[in-house]
């Protein structure tokens, strides 16, 4: 049986990189909409692109510091440190993504609490499912964060390498991809018409 710290330990990493990456580009964005200071920003020599690339930055250095520092308090690199750098940059990639999708199409920073208190369930999901080994396992593969929080533990508890998480990690990328088009579509469809 795996011990209890073990098994929580995926909800604390996936809540450190997805806190993080997520809720500092959303709330700058917001910040930025409120004051109207986002259209100073169109103006000047810097692109939109430029504007939120740099708050999606500061959102994925967040989120690997944070996560990095829950993964050296418990002394659980695993046998491919590197690779699990790697995992997490792309789980803060994505959470700053979503941040910076949210920070575009809300008005507020109330409304950015609500809404992240509802689809928090849906984020944290896959760490649920390992808490309580009794769930049946496939349900985590139905929620995206599943792709970062399962090859994390395959290698940090597990000892698993590149070949037994390819896959998870290919789904990731893929999952990269299309927020990456997202947000240049709605970027410019909504922030500057803003």
């Amino acid at each position: 049986a795996v011990p209890w710290s073990d098994r929580i330990l995926p909800f604390i990493v996936l809540l450190a990189i997805v806190m993080g990456g997520m809720i500092v580009p959303a709330s700058s964005v917001i910040e930025e909409k409120q004051k109207k200071t986002i259209n100073a920003l169109i103006v000047s020599p810097a692109s939109i692109t430029d504007v939120f690339v740099s708050k999606g930055i500061m959102g994925v250095m967040l989120g690997m510091l944070m996560g990095i520092i829950i993964l050296a308090m418990n002394q659980v690199f695993g046998a491919n440190p590197l690779l699990l750098l790697g995992i997490m940059l792309m789980g803060a990639m994505l959470a700053s993504m979503v941040g910076l999708l949210m920070g575009t199409f809300l008005k507020d920073l109330n409304s950015l609490t609500a809404v992240f208190k509802m689809i928090g369930l849906l984020l944290y999901a896959p760490a649920l499912v390992y808490l309580f080994p009794g769930i049946p396992q496939w349900i985590a593969k139905i929620f995206p964060t599943y792709y970062l929080i399962d090859p994390l533990m395959a290698i940090s508890q597990r000892g698993e390498g590149w070949s037994d998480i390819a896959l998870n990690v290919f789904i990731l990328i893929g999952f990269l991809i299309i927020m990456v088009f997202m947000l240049r579509y709605f970027i410019y469809k909504k922030v500057q018409y803003a």
